[in-house]
């Protein structure tokens, strides 16, 4: 089996694709350079992956699953919720096996580099390309219903931007109002989006209406943020692995930021909300043998 990843990093090489990852939630103003250990983990990750999302298809029919992987290592201390068992887990996307773009194709929003951010449409083996800290990955499968509402709104209705709609980045983005938005927060907003078109609400199409929604209808509710540690903008940048350039505490309220503890969206808010919406039917964990970070991958400004 490694000789096959060897065969596919040879490719890469020869066709240039090894010079450079895709940019990722943490810092990406650094360019990701991978060595081989990186591109085999990565595709070994979403061999596995894939494997586990075929037999789920075959055995029941999904067709949309919610993957959280573990990209930073989050600091215990920092993290005063710990919502879920899932919460360690840094970054989400929505993967839907019905994709234009191709099987289980990943769509989620990553960081560019300081406030921008853009929405990526990607393969499995590149939602790994991302130097993650443990290469682990927790799959959560919500209900049919949901399932075929998120493949309605993002596949059928092409409104995976417009949940996004060019917000201004944060990496603690406040997840109740729309001043900045970040990736796990961006998944919040499409599974709103989603649930607001099931109850028979069709005129949810924009970030923006999706927010409203989660606030009208009462779901907001059923959010449980996580709770992070703020002791000034510098350590708190350092704290979760990412530049100050990309985090900010101007769409936090004052009382948040008095108490030093804001309110965000982390993977284990998510599953959370699945559950506690009546939507999520199950959730698993898969990881490599070996899950450590991959020692050959290196940055480049």
């Amino acid at each position: 089996m490694r000789s096959i990843y060897v065969v596919v990093f040879c490719t890469m090489v020869l066709t240039g694709q090894v010079l450079a990852a895709d940019k990722g939630s943490g810092n990406g103003c650094d360019k990701i350079i991978f060595g081989p250990q990186g591109y085999i983990k990565a595709l070994q990750m979403s061999s596995k992956l894939s494997d586990y999302l075929e037999k789920k298809h075959l055995s029941d029919g999904t067709s949309v699953v919610l993957l959280g992987r573990a990209g930073s290592n989050s600091p215990s201390t920092r993290f005063t919720s710990k919502v879920s068992q899932y919460w360690s887990y840094t970054h989400a996307g929505l993967a839907y096996r019905e994709h234009p773009f191709g099987q289980w194709t990943v769509v989620h929003l990553l960081n560019d580099c300081g406030q921008k951010s853009s929405i990526y449409q990607e393969s499995l083996s590149k939602f790994f390309l991302d130097d993650p800290y443990e290469y682990k990955v927790v799959v959560a499968i919500p209900d049919p219903a949901l399932q075929a509402g998120l493949h309605d709104l993002i596949v059928n209705k092409n409104l995976a931007t417009a949940l996004f709609n060019n917000s201004t980045y944060s990496s603690v983005s406040n997840p109740f109002n729309t001043q900045r938005q970040n990736s796990n927060e961006y998944i919040l907003d499409t599974l709103t989006a989603a649930m607001a078109h099931m109850a028979g609400n069709r005129t949810v199409f924009t970030r923006e209406q999706a927010k409203d929604y989660l606030h009208s209808s009462g779901l907001v509710k059923k959010v449980s943020p996580e709770r992070v540690k703020v002791k000034g903008i510098e350590s708190l940048g350092l704290a979760l692995g990412f530049g100050p350039e990309n985090a900010t505490l101007d769409d936090h309220p004052r009382s948040e930021r008095r108490d030093g503890a804001v309110s965000m969206v982390s993977v284990g808010t998510l599953i959370t909300f699945l559950q506690d919406t009546a939507h999520l039917l199950s959730t698993t964990e898969l990881a490599l043998q070996d899950r450590s970070k991959a020692s050959d991958t290196t940055y480049q400004q």
